[in-house]
């Protein structure tokens, strides 16, 4: 009979440690939701950060222009036949418009003007030129605009 009651003793005294490392698993599961929603919370919070940064980048760059080929041996590093794009950071952005509106003027020549886009912006308009021209083989008068 002594065994049968250390056994008992055993038993129970596994089932206490089983009761104690179920309380320690399910505080675990607790901190773990805990971290998971905080971690939620700040996914959205740099989305929205993200979106905030694209917005003033934009903002930033709307008054700028590039203009591109024009060869000055004062800008940097000078390599014989390469040219540098030059940007202008303008005050206004109707001083921009004015000028995007006259630069078909320097058609003809080596000199482009163009606007002063974030990365994506360009690569987006970049992948839409073969659409572009496709549409302007047809016939149809065809521009980029908002990336569409």
């Amino acid at each position: 009979m002594g065994d049968m009651v250390r056994i008992a003793q055993i038993f129970l005294q596994i089932d206490a440690n089983m009761k104690e490392m179920v309380q320690k698993l399910d505080n675990i599961a607790f901190e773990l939701q805990e971290v998971k929603q905080e971690k939620n919370k700040l996914k959205k919070k740099r989305e929205t950060q993200k979106g905030r940064i694209v917005k003033l980048e934009r903002t930033i760059r709307t008054k700028n222009i590039i203009i591109k080929r024009i060869i000055d041996e004062e800008l940097g590093r000078y390599k014989v036949n390469r040219t540098r794009p030059v940007l202008v950071k303008l005050l206004k952005e109707n001083k921009k418009i004015k000028i995007m509106k006259n630069a078909k003027q320097l058609k003809g020549t080596e000199i482009s003007i163009d606007e002063d886009l974030q990365k994506n912006v360009q690569e987006e308009r970049r992948a839409l030129i073969p659409q572009l021209k496709e549409a302007r083989n047809k016939g149809h008068k065809a521009i980029i605009k908002y990336n569409k």
